[in-house]
């Protein structure tokens, strides 16, 4: 029956399906059984509308490298969920071929310094699984390399969805992926004047990711405490004045009980950290794009 409908009618399908709670998992399904879905997977308006909102990310970043994916096919028709993804991928794998390349200065330096010939091939790293999935996905985010004509048509490149990952990451994403943006980082940019500056920066943000979310645990864990003394207070005793469980004080302004007017409550330290944190990554951004010069042929 569904082999029947024409185009349209698949397509209108196909987008329900997508844009579902679990758009990206059921439209993934849907094509993998049925070949008529299958027509789809090049139609960027149903591409656009997949939803990856509860896709969540395991360490195993390695079955999103391939290049004909749902994930890629996504990302390069404009679904910037997609491309958000895409960015922690790009990093890990970056992040893998810049451990790849310590391992082989080691190795040569072990073996240049070592008499001994039973040893002179230590430099030679022997290929693996990992390292040649995450060099042929790195392949096709360069900008001075070719790609397989089978695969989707690329319209972005590897920097132009970190820099995504940068604009639109929150405080604890981008604390999380801080050794592999590192690696990503050192990997393309080591050589450049600017890197060392920039790593210092991104120390920086990381710095004040890491403060702001453990302040809003501090304020959630006075939340939660403020939630437990109203469910436990009986409406129907009165309760004496010396019985109520203290309320943080940090989780509301009180004029009375500051120290010279330099006293700070929660809420306060949150939106100040929120508001540095944002200087610096808009500081980190202009560098960035600085740094991405030479792949447009800047100077």
């Amino acid at each position: 029956m569904i082999a029947e409908l024409d185009y349209d009618m698949l397509k209108e399908i196909s987008i329900r399906v997508a844009r579902s709670s679990d758009g990206a998992k059921n439209f993934a399904r849907a094509i993998s059984v049925c070949k008529s879905f299958r027509k789809l997977v090049e139609d960027e308006d149903v591409l656009k509308a997949v939803v990856f909102d509860r896709l969540l990310l395991s360490k195993r970043y390695e079955l999103f490298q391939p290049i004909n994916g749902l994930v890629n096919r996504c990302a390069q028709a404009g679904n910037t969920e997609a491309q958000f993804i895409l960015a922690k991928v790009i990093l890990v794998s970056s992040s893998q071929l810049y451990s790849e390349k310590l391992m082989i200065i080691m190795r040569k330096s072990q073996a240049s310094s070592c008499h001994d010939a039973s040893i002179g091939n230590a430099g030679i790293v022997k290929p693996c699984k990992e390292r040649f999935l995450a060099s042929s996905f790195m392949g096709y985010f360069m900008p001075d390399q070719d790609y397989a004509t089978e695969a989707p048509h690329r319209n972005l490149f590897h920097f132009q969805v970190v820099r995504l990952f940068l604009i639109q990451g929150s405080p604890s994403e981008i604390t999380k992926m801080q050794i592999h943006l590192n690696n990503y980082v050192r990997f393309f940019f080591e050589k450049e004047l600017r890197c060392s500056e920039f790593l210092s920066q991104l120390i920086e943000l990381y710095a004040c990711g890491e403060a702001l979310e453990q302040e809003r645990i501090w304020m959630e864990k006075g939340l939660l405490h403020v939630v437990e003394i109203l469910t436990q207070y009986d409406g129907s005793h009165q309760m004496q004045f010396n019985n109520v469980p203290s309320i943080p004080s940090y989780l509301w302004d009180d004029p009375f009980e500051t120290d010279g007017g330099n006293s700070k409550t929660g809420m306060s330290v949150v939106e100040e950290l929120e508001s540095q944190f944002e200087r610096l990554r808009d500081d980190i951004i202009c560098m960035f794009d600085l740094l991405c010069l030479r792949f447009s042929g800047g100077k």
